[in-house]
C-alpha cells in the first residue's frame, strides 16, 4: 500500500524519482526501494515525504483513507453554503462565532457525508507558501487529526490557529510551514492542562487569486 500511494503522490507533483530524492535527502536507490519493494522509510522521512505531498503519515502507510488537503477539484452543484469566519474564539461553539466574513459553498459530497464542516479565512503568512493569506480552508470539525494534518487548533483557550499537527508518545507538535515562526511542542501534560485541541481537520483549500 505505502509503496502504490508514494508513486501516485509523487507523480501527481511531477516528481521524477531523482527529484524527489534529492529534495527529500536520500539516494535515488531509496526512493526506488521504496516504490518497487515496499520498505518503509525512517520516521523522520515519512514525516518529511507527508509535509511534502500535504497528506498525514497514516495515508502515507495506507492506515488511514482520509483524503490529502487538495484544491477544489468537485462541481459545486446541489451543495450548501457555509459561513467564512475570521476567527474562532475560544469557548464559542463554531455556530454561534460572529465575525463571518464571507461565505463559500460546499460540494455535494461534503453535504451528503453526515459530519459537519465550516471555512476559515487564512490570515497571515505562518503557513506560507502552502497557505496564503486570504486563502480560504474548509474544515471538518473532529476533536482528533492523524498525525501529519493541517488542523485548527485551540491552545491555552486563545483563538483558534492553522498549524500542522504532529503527533508523538511524548505529547504534540503544532508546526508553523513558514519558518520564521516558533514551532511549538507541547508535553501530554501540556496537552490535558493548557490544553490544547484540535477543533477540526483541514480538508479543502480554495484561493481566489
Amino acid at each position: 500500500m505505502f509503496a502504490a500511494t508514494l508513486k501516485e503522490l509523487r507523480k501527481s507533483k511531477g516528481f521524477t524519482q531523482v527529484q524527489l530524492s534529492r529534495i527529500v535527502g536520500v539516494d535515488k536507490s531509496s526512493v526506488a526501494k521504496w516504490e518497487t519493494a515496499g520498505v518503509i522509510p525512517s520516521a523522520d522521512l515519512l514525516l518529511r515525504l507527508s509535509e511534502l505531498f500535504g497528506v498525514s503519515v497514516d495515508y502515507l502507510l495506507g492506515n488511514s483513507s482520509e483524503e490529502s488537503v487538495a484544491p477544489l477539484r468537485e462541481p459545486l452543484t446541489g451543495g450548501s453554503w457555509v459561513q467564512v469566519l475570521g476567527r474562532v474564539p475560544a469557548g464559542i461553539p463554531v455556530e454561534a462565532v460572529e465575525d463571518v466574513v464571507d461565505r463559500v459553498q460546499l460540494s455535494e459530497r461534503m453535504c451528503s457525508d453526515g459530519r459537519e464542516y465550516f471555512a476559515l479565512l487564512v490570515t497571515g503568512d505562518s503557513m506560507f507558501p502552502e497557505y496564503k493569506d486570504g486563502d480560504i480552508v474548509i474544515v471538518r470539525k473532529q476533536p482528533a487529526a492523524d498525525s501529519g494534518r493541517d488542523v485548527v487548533a485551540y491552545v491555552n483557550g486563545k483563538d483558534a490557529t492553522l498549524k500542522r499537527y504532529i503527533k508523538s508518545e511524548t505529547g504534540v507538535t503544532l508546526r508553523a510551514l513558514n519558518p520564521a515562526y516558533e514551532t511549538k511542542t507541547y508535553s501530554l501534560e501540556d496537552v490535558r492542562k493548557l490544553p490544547v485541541e484540535v477543533l477540526g481537520v483541514v480538508v479543502e483549500q480554495r484561493r481566489s487569486r
